[in-house]
């Protein structure tokens, strides 16, 4: 999709980001919504552009600039863009409804809306969360406070992963790779401090982030009750070991790559790890019964475990834990101390100041219970007839799709027959899904007598023991499906299903009120592109059942690779707010905006046979349209597998003949690129 990452690998979906994110991802609730930052002197700095742009030097700042121009940062955020825009409008929607359904001025009967409504009420309570301050958060880092050997942790590693309490192993659920309708327990490491495996290589920014992380960090601790020397040292202590197993993680390149992210593994070869974690029994503890295999995500993290966490260094695996856990749980505390965890995030994204405590709240909200909001979004603002006509939109472009595969002229004959067959297996995720865990939600309920935390803590509780309770029944497919209210869009290799949400499916994306060259240059585009992502270098690993599967020939892969190579080459030193693209990175990516163009531009062709190229192209910009700080860009683009916007049209359109028909580019202007070096994929 525009922005957000396309989703590869399915892991076990849980209710709260605190329970998922590593110790670099530890605001991103704030992160939506802005931070907070205690540099005096710290200036933004808005990403430059050419005012005089043309068509032929710049595309994307030639169709954008009064944007550019004219558009203003929230102080709340790093960037203002048309996703931006869309999902502000969506939140403020939802917002609106639980506002109103918690003051009973209307009603819903989807599952599950009864806890989402007393969950947002006590969320926004801000006065019982001042009262209560960080107290509600010191019962459950005393469970790791206490702790003084490796042997107690290992004891107690299945209680406290069930409280969704971070450490250094995550263990979770997912299908296997081979046979998608099946789990396997999954062990992956958790994410550092800073944002990649190259920040660490670079001196003078890891430093940066390091103090401004220090200062976040302790103030925290002391938030906790700690001494201004006792966080200190607790915060040295965690950045110390977070160094240590930096060396280990996966860098984002490589998990960039589906193929690199899932390995098997023996329960004798997994127990030989660590002699201090009894790795097999921690997993086997969770699903109720001896396992004979594990994926472990990267084994040489796994392999060196024991370098980081050992006997002799646990005091900074404990003061990790306990830093890591406290960052996080400050999303369920009061204002303050959000303010004072805030301060890093900030320094890596230019933002000046958290948002409201309302839309925080409803970020927690949000992202705790996906599913049933996402339903009731889909039901009280998308509706059928919307689900209708865009799924009429993802048959056109998908039956184009088809086209461009019989004629393709690089691909042998059993290759192209089981892409044909893989395409018309794929199913269609439109708008919204109706499926709630039922089970789930009849299981939990708001105890207003408690915290905001201690409520999130049982129902994150409850909620791990739901999923491990699935390991021996088959995969549900349709769990994990859109979140209607997100701006999104993605391709699922793991059930081979083309996703849209509601919230994207909008100006100017796509509307009844566009043209059909407005309509195909936004939301066409997104689709061949999600499409693109069954064939890409990921997806293409997958069958029509979702299934790890060689299905192509030596020879087709190798043109394949070749193609992909040339697209790498033409990204290759590519940079955009002074940070160089990784184009093996992005690749994926690129191919697949370069092919979803492709597709959308035939389709509308076969619709309209003198279609207004230049307003197809022009949709295209501005659905990409986007103003943000250097310093977001600058913690943003070593690991995402998107490139940034301006680069994602430019280099596109570069590479498209009717571009250069429908705006006059010529050798010698910028965005010109020779004809024998324009790529063409599907």
């Amino acid at each position: 999709m525009k922005k957000a990452k396309t989703q590869t690998k399915k892991k076990m979906k849980r209710r709260t980001k605190r329970v998922l994110w590593g110790t670099g991802a530890v605001l991103i609730l704030a992160l939506a919504g802005g931070g907070y930052y205690a540099y005096k002197n710290f200036i933004p700095h808005k990403v430059s552009f050419d005012k005089n742009a043309r068509a032929q030097s710049n595309f994307f700042q030639y169709i954008n600039k009064d944007y550019l121009a004219k558009t203003k940062i929230p102080k709340d955020r790093a960037t203002q863009g048309v996703t931006d825009e869309l999902q502000d409008k969506a939140d403020k929607q939802l917002m609106s409804d639980l506002d109103e359904l918690a003051a009973k001025k209307k009603s819903t009967k989807v599952d599950g809306m009864n806890v989402v409504i007393d969950y947002y009420s006590m969320a926004t309570d801000s006065k019982a969360r001042s009262k209560n301050g960080t107290k509600p958060a010191k019962k459950y880092l005393k469970q790791l406070d206490d702790l003084d050997s490796l042997s107690q942790l290992n004891q107690s590693y299945k209680d406290l992963t069930m409280e969704g309490i971070v450490l250094p192993v995550n263990i979770s659920l997912v299908p296997q790779d081979t046979d998608t309708s099946r789990y396997i327990l999954s062990y992956s490491e958790t994410g550092g401090i800073l944002p990649d495996t190259s920040t660490y290589k670079d001196k003078n920014q890891s430093q940066q982030y390091f103090r401004a992380y220090k200062e976040a960090a302790t103030a925290v601790m002391k938030d906790m009750g700690y001494s201004k020397s006792e966080s200190e040292k607790m915060v040295e202590q965690t950045i110390s070991l977070d160094k240590k197993m930096a060396k280990y993680r996966m860098s984002a390149e490589d998990a960039s790559d589906q193929t690199k992210i899932y390995h098997e593994v023996s329960s004798n070869q997994l127990k030989s790890y660590s002699k201090d974690l009894d790795l097999m029994g921690l997993g086997s503890n969770l699903v109720g019964h001896s396992v004979d295999k594990v994926d472990v995500t990267n084994p040489k993290y796994f392999k060196a475990l024991s370098k980081f966490m050992n006997q002799k260094n646990f005091k900074e695996v404990k003061s990790w834990s306990l830093v890591q856990n406290a960052m996080n749980m400050t999303n369920y505390l009061d204002h303050s101390t959000q303010k004072d965890a805030g301060k890093y995030q900030t320094m890596m994204t230019g933002q000046s100041q958290l948002p409201s405590q309302k839309k925080l709240a409803y970020n927690l909200v949000s992202q705790s219970f996906s599913d049933s909001l996402g339903v009731y979004y889909g039901q009280e603002h998308f509706g059928q007839n919307a689900k209708n006509d865009a799924t009429k939109m993802v048959k056109k472009i998908t039956k184009t799709y088809k086209e461009r595969l019989e004629n393709n002229s690089w691909l042998s004959q059993a290759t192209k027959d089981k892409a044909i067959e893989k395409l018309d297996s794929m199913t269609y995720n439109i708008g919204y899904s109706d499926y709630v865990e039922k089970d789930f939600y009849q299981n939990i309920s708001i105890d207003k007598s408690k915290s905001l935390l201690d409520n999130d803590m049982a129902i994150t509780k409850k909620w791990m023991s739901y999923q491990f309770s699935k390991f021996d029944q088959p995969v549900n497919k349709q769990v994990g499906g859109v979140s209607s209210f997100v701006v999104n869009a993605f391709y699922d290799p793991t059930n081979n299903s083309i996703n849209l949400d509601a919230a994207i499916l909008q100006d100017p994306f796509y509307s009844k009120k566009n043209s059909d060259e407005d309509n195909y240059g936004g939301i066409g585009i997104v689709i061949g592109h999600e499409i693109s992502h069954a064939f890409d270098s990921n997806g293409a690993n997958y069958d029509k059942n979702g299934n790890h599967k060689n299905w192509w020939t030596k020879a087709d892969h190798r043109a394949f690779d070749k193609k992909t190579n040339t697209l790498i080459q033409q990204w290759d030193g590519l940079e955009y707010a002074g940070v160089k693209v990784n184009a093996k990175q992005t690749v994926t990516e690129n191919a697949a905006d370069l092919s979803g163009a492709n597709v959308a531009l035939q389709a509308l062709k076969e619709q309209d046979s003198s279609p207004n190229l230049k307003a197809f192209f022009k949709s295209y910009a501005i659905s990409f349209r986007e103003v943000g700080y250097v310093q977001y860009y600058k913690s943003v683009i070593p690991t995402d597998v998107h490139a940034p916007a301006e680069l994602r049209v430019n280099q596109i359109v570069k590479n498209i003949d009717d571009f250069y028909k429908a705006y006059d580019i010529k050798k010698g202007d910028k965005m010109y690129m020779d004809k024998k070096d324009r790529l063409t994929i599907w």
